[in-house]
């Protein structure tokens, strides 16, 4: 594990149209992929140019939202009228306008890399996505390749550090990077 700092800021009132347009003006211009839980579903899309979701489903309510390009990592919170939005990375910069930075992660954090495996194998593939399917649960497209048979998990990286003042270390932190194609046994 290696240690890092970590930077993370908060904005309120944001409708997540808007949250994912400072995504694309502030990301490192990496293409973003957006895991979303809508009303009856949750589903993985790209963010389009204009801040869109492509698939967007036919009722269009998002409770929650989580967006990353692999150096950033934007999140959205349903509010009463608007939302909240906010931003964590590895990267040093000043606060854009609207953004508050929220208290820094604990000194001596340090950062672990994992992966989530998804569930359901790779049914078919197209040039920019996949379906991934189980029998038990159904299918789910996802905005990345793979190969027919395949396996894919999320990529996450894990900031641990110092939860209190007795110095117990725990999670503080979690961060979704991208996309790993899995290799499966036969």
């Amino acid at each position: 594990m290696r240690q890092v700092t970590l930077y993370r800021w908060r904005r309120e009132g944001i409708g997540w149209q808007d949250l994912l347009s400072e995504a694309l003006r502030l990301g490192a211009g990496a293409p973003i992929v957006a895991v979303v839980y809508g009303a009856r579903k949750a589903w993985l899309a790209a963010v389009g140019m204009s801040g869109t979701l492509d698939p967007m489903l036919d009722d269009p309510r998002v409770f929650e939202l989580r967006a990353f390009d692999g150096v950033n990592e934007w999140r959205w919170l349903a509010g009463p009228e608007q939302g909240r939005g906010a931003w964590v990375t590895e990267h040093s910069r000043e606060a854009p306008a609207g953004w508050l930075p929220v208290s820094p992660a604990p000194p001596g954090t340090r950062a672990k890399d994992g992966d989530t495996l998804l569930w359901g194998k790779v049914t078919s593939a197209g040039q920019d996505h996949a379906t991934l399917a189980t029998a038990r649960v159904g299918s789910i497209r996802i905005p990345h390749t793979a190969a027919i048979g395949g396996r894919v998990a999320l990529r996450v990286r894990e900031y641990l550090g110092s939860v209190d003042k007795h110095g117990n270390v725990g999670l503080v932190e979690e961060r979704i990077l991208g996309f790993q194609n899995i290799e499966v046994e036969r």
